[in-house]
Formats: C-alpha cells, sequence, structure tokens
C-alpha cells in the first residue's frame, strides 16, 4: 500500500523504506527507495512541494538514454535513477514530501515483445516480425507518462522504423512488424533493438536526424540478440540441421542402443517442391568448451526416413536412426552432440 498523499513525516518514510536516519536528505538518497514507484525524490529547483506536472517534467526521475541515431550501446542501456543531490549548486532541494503516495511495491512500467525468428517470406503474421511494447499491468504508469507525443519504433540491421502514430493516452500497447527491414538478410541472425523516437520514421532509413530514447527500462526488456532471419530454402543447399541425442560420455543413447529418434525445428519451410536426397552425419565433440567435428563418411540415414511434404517454419521434424554404426570413443566428462544434416533438391 503506497503512503497517503498528505502528512508525510519522517518516521512514516523511515519505517516504509527501512532506513534509520532521521535526515531527510539522507532519506531522499536511501539505496531502498523503489525507483519504480512514480512518486519519489526527484531532482527539481524548488523546496516547495513538487506537482504531478513538474514531476513529468522530470521523466518522474528516470534517467533515460537518448541519442541522434541512437546506437545498440544506447538502445541496450538500462535506466538510470536521478537522486536529488541537495540545495547548492545546482539546486535540487531535498523534500520531505516527495514521498506523498510513495509506492514501494513498484513494478517496472513497460514490457517488450521481440520475436525469435523473423521470416522474410511468411504470410503468417506469426512469423512476420511483429515487436510489441505494453504498458504492465499493476505499475505506476502508463506509455504516455513517460513519452507522450513519441513514437514507437526498431533499429535492425542499421535501419530505423517508426509508427506512424504517436504515443498517446489512447493506448498502451503499441507493435510494429519489420518482415520488410532491407537490413534483414535471409539465413542470418541479427539484433534487434526497441526504442522512441521525437521523430516520425515512416520508412526504413538508415541516416536519422533525430534523437531516440531507450526503452530497456531494466535488462534485455527492449532488445533481443541473435534473432533469427529466415526465409525460402535454397534448393541444392543445406539450410536444416537437426541435433539429436545430445549424450554425455560412452552413453547407451549413441553406441549399440539400435532406433531412435533424432528431432530438430525447422528454421526455413519445406515447399513440397523439394525433397530429401541425402543425409550427413557428424559428431561434434564439446571438450571443456572447445568443439571439434568428425564426419562419418561410413555411416549414412536412408533419406527414404525422413518424412517428405511440405513444412513450415517452426514445426517438429523428426526421423528415424539407427545407431549401431557409430563409433565414439569414451570422452570422460565430455560429451558429442551428434548433427544430421539433411540436403534437399527440387523434385523433378
Amino acid at each position: 500500500m503506497a503512503l497517503p498523499n498528505t502528512n508525510i513525516s519522517v518516521a512514516m518514510v523511515k519505517a516504509e523504506i527501512g532506513a534509520s536516519s532521521n535526515d531527510v536528505g539522507q532519506l531522499c538518497i536511501h539505496p531502498n527507495v523503489n525507483k519504480w514507484s512514480k512518486w519519489k525524490p526527484v531532482r527539481y529547483n524548488s523546496p516547495s512541494p513538487i506537482t504531478e506536472a513538474e514531476l513529468r517534467s522530470k521523466k518522474y526521475g528516470f534517467d533515460i538514454q537518448y541519442g541522434f541515431k541512437a546506437d545498440s550501446t544506447i538502445l541496450s542501456t538500462a535506466w538510470g535513477y536521478l537522486k536529488p543531490r541537495g540545495a547548492g549548486t545546482p539546486n535540487e532541494h531535498y523534500r520531505l514530501t516527495d514521498f506523498a503516495n510513495y509506492n514501494k511495491l513498484a513494478i517496472m512500467p513497460i514490457e517488450a515483445e521481440i520475436p525469435n525468428e523473423i521470416n522474410k517470406v511468411a504470410f503468417n503474421p506469426n512469423l512476420r516480425g511483429k515487436c510489441t511494447i505494453m504498458t504492465i499491468i499493476g505499475s505506476d504508469f502508463q506509455l504516455n507518462d513517460l513519452f507522450e507525443g513519441l513514437y514507437f519504433g526498431v533499429m535492425a540491421g542499421g535501419y530505423y522504423k517508426t509508427l506512424e502514430v504517436p504515443i498517446s493516452s489512447n493506448s498502451n500497447i503499441y507493435f510494429l512488424e519489420i518482415q520488410d527491414c532491407p537490413g534483414l538478410v535471409e539465413r542470418t541472425v541479427e539484433d534487434v533493438y526497441l526504442f522512441m523516437s521525437e521523430e516520425m520514421l515512416p520508412e526504413w532509413v538508415n541516416l536519422v536526424y533525430s534523437a531516440q530514447y531507450s526503452l530497456s527500462a531494466d535488462g534485455m526488456v527492449a532488445y533481443k540478440e541473435g534473432v533469427v532471419i529466415s526465409g525460402a530454402p535454397l534448393p541444392n543447399k543445406y539450410f536444416l540441421t537437426v541435433t539429436g541425442l545430445n549424450v554425455r560420455g560412452w552413453s547407451d543413447a549413441v553406441v549399440n542402443s539400435g532406433n531412435v529418434i533424432a528431432t530438430g525445428t525447422l528454421l526455413a519451410l519445406i515447399p513440397s517442391a523439394l525433397e530429401p536426397v541425402s543425409v550427413t552425419v557428424s559428431a561434434q565433440l564439446n571438450s571443456g568448451g572447445t568443439t571439434t567435428t568428425e564426419t562419418f563418411t561410413n555411416f549414412t540415414v536412408d533419406p527414404d526416413y525422413i518424412p517428405g511434404g511440405e513444412y513450415q517454419i517452426g514445426d517438429i521434424m523428426g526421423f528415424s536412426v539407427e545407431t549401431y554404426g557409430l563409433d565414439l570413443p569414451p570422452v570422460g566428462d565430455d560429451f558429442y552432440n551428434i548433427i544430421y544434416t539433411i540436403n534437399y533438391a527440387p523434385v523433378y
């Protein structure tokens, strides 16, 4: 329960934040002050009680990093909390009244959703790179409290784009699809960053003349590294690696265990016009974090065992593998990953 909005006392604040000092200045800069509370001590040049409009003008005490054509360093920087430094130069008065409505249980105000994969040719809306920012239910803030009039956007592959509608009190959730970003290249991985922009950027651009603000309130809230950029498969090119049988030591799961099922999640769609023509089998030894790979030239998997037909990205493929032919020496505490690479070609 938050503190009341009037009649704030030193004793009341001490108990609320778990402090021992009776000094107002020490209470205002105490490490237990919850920065996610809308009402809290902030830097403002007045000894009088602060109004909500004045608090808003100081972004509620948040130190939100920004820059012109902001890069990954800025857009991945977590928000800080600018506590007052007292009267003097500059004048940032300690005000006990800043604790009016203080909420010690306040939570981080925003959350974001960034996909693990973006498909450049998918019609499925779940694969078109929908990036979302929203207010967390139960927080002290709405998006417009912090970013009213700014534009929600995404940086990916060195390009920037925003929505054409600014942040307002009309909504607390905004999303932008980024499948069409020219900086996203099929069969690569990219880092994706969300931001707020002073300028509307209705088209993808790599040269920006306005400031972008970090949305990474804490940790990796509003950016994701290693997003898979997939697309249409290339005939006669390997595009699927199925990892099965993650084994440790001289394991019956690999050697002399008969038929087992190797499974994997597809990173590209497989049209019915392609069929499996061969399977390459290799063993990757992981020893103390270092990997070495051995290919089994005398061990094959019949491609007839691979299910045919059309597959979508994200589908799970499984096929039977006879493991008697794998000859792996004991490796103690190290382990092998057995890699099955399926090679496809057009059906003629």
